[in-house]
């Protein structure tokens, strides 16, 4: 970003980050003490209901350092109707999260393996 930034800068760039990157000791060490907010979604398609929760928390340091950038991670959580856990990840990102829009964070979260790596569908 140093060589480029001013170069995309006009074009408004989204990070989003997987789970390499949002799992760091002190992102995990403030998971652990923080109250997460929490939204949770119920579908019911072709008869199959499914349980998404979501958890979050804004405004995380992503390292133990005072130049540390602080970034806002989520994760993503989907239960089938036996309540067996069929999908989990966590991602960091520069965008604020809120009740209105971890849904379509975590679907673009999802999504980007196939975007970025065409041949890799499903590699979530």
């Amino acid at each position: 970003m140093a060589r480029h930034g001013t170069t995309v800068a006009h074009l408004r760039p989204v990070y989003l980050g997987n789970d390499l990157f949002a799992y760091q000791p002190i992102v995990a060490e403030y998971l652990h003490g923080d109250e997460l907010q929490e939204h949770r979604q119920t579908v019911c398609k072709r008869g199959e209901r499914t349980t998404t929760i979501y958890r979050w928390l804004n405004a995380t340091p992503l390292r133990a350092t005072d130049d540390a950038i602080l970034v806002n991670w989520f994760s993503i959580e989907t239960f089938n109707a036996k309540r067996k856990r069929t999908y989990y990840n966590s991602f960091i990102t520069d965008l604020a999260i809120t009740p209105g829009t971890v849904a379509e964070l975590a679907a673009c979260g999802r999504a980007s393996p196939a975007a970025v790596h065409p041949r890799c569908r499903g590699c979530e």
